[in-house]
């Protein structure tokens, strides 16, 4: 296991070719806080390589990012859709010895590691797999089913945008504008229930599915503004200022 199986290898007659990396980088993100320079790395490793070569990797990563960043989290996935889950088999975390305890980020819970570099395996990997697999759909599935509830909420939002507008031009009054919203609040609470209740999305719908859930959130908010359970709650100008950004 030190050396890596490379003898195993060589004696069944496998050519490993160590040139090439075992592991695919699927998103990176700069997450730094105040004067520490803290990096975010996702990748794909298969989980079922020999812990000993998934370390390597993720000491490969830490070791050829650690000259530009203060804090390294490294989340290994086994699959896409793990990622839209945020089930990770294991993740690692590296933090410079030179920087300053007061910018340290809270320690992962580690149950293994390789020099400086804190490992977490994730024991429970294969159980929340399963689990999000018998509550996936497909990407058809969740298109017919995102495609109905848009239907119905896109005509309510484009109508109270207009009155919103013709109220701002005084075009209609604030009784008629607050009748509008009054009326139709109901049913945007509804549909906006409605667009929680979905199966886990597929890794290629995870942006779609980012921007449904912003559509009904935003619709919801124009008309909880106008509300009457939050009349006191903001004042006239306030309600407007808010809606108008909504609108946007």
């Amino acid at each position: 296991m030190n050396k890596s199986y490379k003898e195993l290898y060589e004696r069944i007659g496998l050519k490993i070719d160590k040139s090439e990396a075992n592991y695919d980088t699927i998103t990176e993100e700069d997450v730094s806080f105040g004067l520490a320079r803290r990096y975010s790395t996702n990748v794909l490793i298969n989980k079922d390589y020999p812990k000993c070569e998934i370390k390597d990797a993720l000491g490969e990563i830490v070791f050829s990012l650690k000259a530009n960043n203060d804090v390294i989290w490294i989340f290994a996935y086994n699959k896409l859709d793990d990622i839209s889950n945020v089930n990770w088999f294991c993740r690692s975390y590296w933090v410079s010895p030179d920087l300053d305890q007061e910018w340290r980020p809270m320690r992962i819970k580690s149950n293994d590691g390789i020099e400086d570099i804190e490992i977490e395996w994730n024991n429970e990997y294969e159980k929340y797999r399963e689990f999000y697999k018998s509550h996936s759909g497909t990407k058809s599935e969740i298109i017919k089913w995102s495609d109905t509830l848009l239907e119905q909420v896109v005509p309510i939002a484009k109508t109270a945008i207009e009155k919103f507008i013709q109220f701002q031009s005084s075009e209609i009054d604030d009784e008629e504008f607050l009748e509008h919203m009054h009326k139709n609040r109901k049913t945007v609470q509804e549909l906006y229930l409605q667009s929680g209740k979905r199966k886990y999305p597929p890794y290629e719908c995870r942006e779609y599915i980012q921007k449904f859930d912003n559509i009904f959130a935003i619709v919801d908010n124009i008309f909880l503004f106008h509300s009457k359970e939050n009349m006191d709650t903001w004042p006239e100008k306030t309600r407007i200022i808010m809606t108008e950004q909504e609108k946007k």
